[in-house]
């Protein structure tokens, strides 16, 4: 469907429209905020619904036809109060004062238009006067008669036309004798003429008041068949319109899911290439966590240190986060080598079955080397823990090791060196501490052998057992 206006409303939604007729049919409903954007398909360009052009155009053209209807005319007169009208359907008339007719003629004419009424009233209710035979006062209540407007104060006539007996309209010379001889008789004519008068009137009401009430009763009462039989119309009544039926925008289409744009390989599809790709990335990973760990203070493990421990609270803190670094890299390594996996097929473009097999391989390829990567992680976490261990036991025992930073007493080399213990117990805590720590520096021959070299150790042990 060509879209010729669009409609986006303050709630997101969005309504299409194939022609400017329907889009402004959709303005005249009333639908359309001035706060909805409008898209024109003719400038290519959305605007609020205030400043759209044709919304203006429609909004004008309603002010202008509002301008023009009769019953706003009438709406908006000069504020003088409408003359009262007595009288039910096809029997009402104007009251209004008027001087261009002589008494004795305003009454006449009066008259014969009274006679006139009432005729058209015997026609239309042949058995009206059998009907009120049985009704009283009180259950033909008239009307309260019309007030009075003093001859000081002249009304002006009603503006729109009266229906009269016989499809004519009254002309204003006739409407405004009627309404004189209405009012004028009081002052002009004698007492013969107003009885003759509130008679007639009064006689008008009550038959105007019946005929009313006949018509209510008639409608009220619900037809049986007036679901079956079309509504009669005569030839003067408008034809009634249905009401347009509310617009209904087409449902836009929904948007198909868009497709996974193809993988575009950047390196070759082959075992080795995999291979090299994916340990770059693992170690690359595995390096970024063991960047977090920290030199091994100097002090440690030299005389000084060994003699007042608790000087030194930093050795040990830095000891636990090397023993807690090893444990977690161990823990995630088989998750950290499964996404470098992951991520060398995708620059493979590997996919499909072969994308599975692959990386079932290259997982059984790691877990064969799970063995060289558990004893180095075995041997860090050793001698994290056994300085550690000796650290909380030289504390313990402070004030028992003695220090000569000359070396002529004491170990004379190797840790510990000019230590020695205040007495036998002493001496026996010191050798247990600097055998611990000698043999898990040393480690078989694996180890760093100086606090010196852990940091870089840690590192290439676990280089070592991924290539070896």
């Amino acid at each position: 469907m060509t879209v010729v206006f669009r409609i986006r409303t303050s709630a997101g939604q969005e309504l299409s429209f194939a022609s400017r007729e329907m889009f402004e049919d959709f303005v005249r409903s009333g639908e359309l905020s001035p706060d909805d954007l409008v898209y024109d398909g003719e400038t290519g360009s959305w605007a609020p619904a205030r400043t759209h052009p044709v919304v203006l155009d429609v909004q004008y053209e309603a002010e202008a036809a509002g301008d023009a209807d009769p019953s706003s005319q009438d709406a908006e007169g000069d504020g003088d109060e409408a003359p009262p009208t007595i009288g039910g359907p096809g029997l009402e008339f104007d009251l209004a004062l008027t001087e261009e007719l002589s008494p004795e003629d305003e009454q006449r004419v009066f008259l014969e238009q009274l006679e006139a009424e009432r005729k058209a009233q015997l026609d239309a209710e042949p058995s009206l006067r059998e009907s009120l035979t049985g009704f009283t006062s009180d259950t033909l209540a008239p009307r309260d008669p019309p007030r009075r407007v003093p001859d000081s104060q002249p009304q002006r006539a009603s503006s729109s036309p009266r229906s009269r007996p016989g499809g004519r309209s009254a002309t204003p010379r006739e409407r405004a004798a009627a309404a004189t001889a209405a009012s004028a008789p009081a002052k002009r004519s004698g007492g013969l003429g107003r009885g003759l008068l509130l008679l007639v009137i009064a006689g008008l009401v009550v038959a105007a008041g019946y005929a009313g009430y006949q018509s209510w009763a008639a409608e009220s009462e619900p037809d049986p068949s007036a679901a079956e039989v079309p509504e009669a119309t005569t030839p003067e009544a408008d034809p009634v319109e249905p009401e347009p039926e509310p617009f209904e925008p087409e449902p836009e289409p929904e948007p198909e899911p868009e497709s996974e744009p193809a993988l575009e390989a950047v390196i070759p599809d082959t075992p080795a290439a995999l291979r090299e790709r994916t340990q770059e990335r693992y170690l690359a990973a595995t390096r970024a966590e063991l960047r977090s760990l920290q030199p091994i203070p100097e002090i440690w493990p030299e005389g000084p240190y060994i003699t007042v421990p608790s000087d030194h609270p930093e050795v040990v803190d830095v000891w636990q986060d090397y023993r807690a670094t090893i444990q977690s890299v161990r823990q995630v390594d088989a998750d950290r080598y499964r996404a470098a996996i992951e991520s060398a097929l995708d620059d493979a473009a590997v996919t499909g079955e072969g994308r599975q097999t692959r990386l079932e391989t290259a997982m059984g390829e790691f877990e064969a080397s799970d063995e060289l990567r558990a004893a180095h992680f075995d041997r860090v976490e050793a001698l994290a823990t056994a300085a550690i261990q000796s650290h909380n036991a030289l504390v313990e025992a402070e004030g028992l090791i003695l220090f000569d930073a000359t070396g002529s007493t004491g170990r004379p080399s190797g840790i510990g060196a000019g230590t020695s213990g205040r007495n036998a117990e002493a001496q026996l805590l010191l050798d247990q501490v600097t055998e611990l720590l000698e043999g898990a520096l040393d480690a078989d021959g694996e180890g760093p052998g100086s606090g010196a070299n852990v940091r870089e150790w840690v590192w290439d042990g676990f280089l070592d057992a991924m290539t070896r």
